[in-house]
């Protein structure tokens, strides 16, 4: 088995024996439209218009599924009366500004699960280059490129994709030190640490990244899947180092990077009380 299908079969086994309720859906489906518009009501009109997008393409509705980060974030601050999908403006575009997953007053947080799987993210967008605290982070931008990349199936235009060497950042990792091809999302990270540092008018803010992971019994039982998840913490433990510029960054801007957190996906922390209150109690 490859690495996407490992990690979703230690997923699912995750539930299994678990009692959660994931695990009692008769029809034994990742989506349901219902269970969909509790979750709208909360994260606003935009998501409304996701996912019509995806159901009326997929005929699904993506932030329902098992491992949907969207979903487990959901889940997990809900009960914490997090603000979720926060747009931050970057002052470049404010038809794009970043968003936060979950935002707690001061606390920023982004929240992951199987987007680690693949080692290949969305690109930054090259308005970036024009950024004065882009330029503060990344510094000289000679070795800064932007490249084209496939076509993109839905607009027919060329996606582009920002490339530069990762060790401009002082950030020591063997392999590969295009940034693109890391588990971690750098280039979101950066995205993060700009908005951040463009709002927060020099008051303490944090940023942390939460893992939504299988438990550990599964992990060991799938070697990709092992090797993934020490793949991941050796970036985050290079990636946040003192002497880097991400670290300098945040420090410069009033920005706390707290420790990343990696939660079970069958903890008790994240029990699926949207599917309790529409299933369980409508039979």
């Amino acid at each position: 088995m490859n690495l996407k299908q490992q990690f979703d079969e230690a997923i699912k086994n995750s539930l299994k024996y678990t009692g959660h309720p994931n695990t009692k859906r008769k029809d034994n489906k990742y989506y349901d439209d219902a269970y969909a518009e509790v979750i709208k009501k909360d994260f606003g009109d935009e998501v409304v218009s996701y996912e019509t997008n995806y159901n009326s393409r997929l005929g699904c509705t993506p932030i329902c599924a098992y491992a949907s980060s969207g979903r487990l974030c959901y889940l997990y601050f809900k009960p914490k009366n997090a603000e979720f999908e926060k747009p931050l403006y970057n002052d470049l575009n404010n038809s794009y500004p970043t968003k936060m997953d979950a935002v707690i007053g001061i606390d920023n947080y982004e929240c992951k699960c199987q987007e680690i799987v693949g080692a290949s993210h969305t690109a930054l967008r090259d308005t970036y280059l024009k950024s004065d605290l882009f330029k503060e982070l990344v510094g000289d931008l000679s070795n800064i490129k932007i490249v084209p990349e496939e076509i993109d199936e839905e607009s027919g235009q060329n996606k582009k994709k920002l490339c530069f060497n990762v060790s401009k950042l002082n950030i020591k990792l063997a392999g590969d030190p295009d940034y693109a091809h890391l588990h971690f999302d750098l280039k979101q990270l950066i995205c993060h640490l700009i908005a951040i540092a463009n709002n927060n008018h020099m008051e303490k803010r944090t940023l942390t990244y939460v893992f939504f992971q299988p438990n550990e019994k599964e992990i060991e039982k799938h070697e990709k899947v092992k090797t993934l998840y020490e793949d991941l913490k050796k970036e985050i433990k290079a990636i946040f180092k003192k002497d880097t510029a991400i670290y300098k960054f945040a420090d410069d801007h009033n920005i706390t990077p707290k420790e990343c957190k990696f939660v079970s996906i069958d903890s008790p922390e994240v029990e699926d009380f949207v599917y309790k209150e529409i299933f369980e109690t409508n039979k």
